[in-house]
């Protein structure tokens, strides 16, 4: 739309890089217990070029003075390993030092990613929700079979040949008896993941009582609390563990924290 484009041309002026999902397919070879990504299907469907000519408005819009961090563009599914041929046109295509690639899969394809895709990601976020007996229960085959070992194998594969990050992106599954601090802390036993992150199931997909859900975030905040003590004394050790929340917040802290300092030194002057 020529006015929406106008205004945003003329008006909005980004402080901040941008963070871009391509959805590139709804289709997935799992059948996780909690999907509901193939209920959502976007009517929209972009053309390849529509799509670089708005990268290269967000690289031409983009305020370097206020923020130096690249933009992201992070491919998504359904699982978008199943259209690495369309991934590597995109990326191809867009060719622009101002971006930063990411991948958000189920790990079942990640030994079948070819050398130029993966030079270009700075992020691999793989899907695993812990133990191979928890993991299994709800990221499935379509025949049923888990997924566990394949997505350890492949994850291991990688390690070899990417240097970059891979993160571990659990999903906690909205059940009286799960542990997350025990499932995440198998997770990092494994060493194959360089950080850590978790969501809840959203939406519920399961039905639960009102009495189960009070067990289940009762047993959640006590986890939290341990999977905290867990990474602060490792800090203490001089270890640190990726554990993004975690971290985010810190390094919000010490930054409020340096510019409270400089505000309050002979060093800060307003000009």
């Amino acid at each position: 739309n020529p006015i929406v484009k106008k205004s945003l041309t003329d008006h909005f002026q980004p402080k901040t890089a941008w963070e871009n999902w391509i959805f590139l397919t709804h289709d997935c070879n799992l059948d996780c217990s909690y999907c509901f990504e193939n209920k959502n299907k976007s009517k929209r469907k972009w053309d390849v070029n529509e799509l670089i000519d708005f990268f290269s408005w967000q690289s031409e819009r983009r305020d370097r003075e206020y923020f130096q961090e690249n933009s992201k563009i992070i491919f998504y599914g359904g699982e978008p390993l199943l259209e690495q041929r369309l991934m590597e046109e995109i990326i191809r295509k867009t060719n622009n030092p101002s971006f930063d690639f990411g991948l958000q899969t189920n790990g079942t394809l990640l030994n079948k990613v070819d050398d130029y895709i993966l030079n270009k990601l700075s992020l691999i976020s793989v899907s695993i929700d812990g133990s191979k007996e928890t993991h299994d229960k709800n990221r499935f085959f379509k025949t049923g079979e888990g997924s566990y070992d394949i997505i350890i194998n492949n994850t291991s594969q990688i390690r070899r040949r990417y240097n970059g990050r891979i993160l571990a992106r659990m999903t906690i599954p909205i059940t009286p008896g799960y542990d997350f601090f025990k499932e995440m802390k198998s997770i990092i036993d494994t060493g194959l993941f360089t950080d850590y992150y978790w969501q809840l199931e959203t939406p519920i997909c399961r039905e639960i009582t009102e009495k189960d859900l009070q067990v289940f975030l009762k047993n959640y905040k006590s986890s939290i609390k341990n999977v905290a003590s867990f990474w602060v004394d490792n800090l203490k050790r001089g270890n640190i563990i990726n554990i993004i929340p975690f971290e985010t917040s810190v390094q919000k802290i010490i930054f409020e924290e340096l510019v409270k300092d400089l505000r309050d030194s002979d060093l800060y002057t307003i000009k």
